[in-house]
């Protein structure tokens, strides 16, 4: 088995992935809608309506919430542009990020995707992958908990 067939086997039966980057919110347009999966964290900007029907900016990705999505140690209200926060929640149909859950950034920033690997290149460091509609790049800094 070629090097690159045992690194994508070995992913391939991972149940979730969890991508730490120096950089988050990178990839592609989302094309359904899910709920659960994602995790983002990064300054919060362009803060705009009320609640709890608010929308923000955490790097490139526009988020969403609604009566559904929980603030856990703090209340929608008490949002401020340029906090550090994460969110966790699912993508909408047109590529936005809808929170099931906000809170203050605790660690660094990092970005989870949950699924399965697929178009696997490069050798580690230096790997390129998708893992459903989001496209991923690692390198030297990169860290991935729960795998090698």
């Amino acid at each position: 088995m070629h090097e690159r067939e045992k690194l994508f086997a070995q992913w391939f039966g991972a149940a979730s992935l969890i991508v730490s980057l120096g950089v988050f919110g990178c990839g592609g347009t989302p094309t359904s809608t899910d709920r659960a999966g994602v995790r983002i964290s990064g300054q919060l900007s362009e803060l705009t309506g009320s609640c709890p029907r608010i929308r923000f900016k955490l790097a490139s990705k526009r988020v969403g919430t609604d009566n559904s999505s929980a603030f856990v140690d703090r209340s929608c209200g008490d949002l401020r542009q340029g906090e550090p926060i994460e969110v966790e929640g699912g993508w909408n149909a047109d590529g936005s990020l809808m929170a099931r859950k906000v809170r203050r950034q605790h660690e660094p920033p990092e970005f989870e995707i949950r699924g399965t690997v697929s178009e696997l290149t490069g050798t580690c460091p230096n790997v390129a992958f998708a893992v459903g509609t989001e496209r991923l790049m690692t390198d030297a800094s990169t860290r991935f908990r729960d795998q090698p």
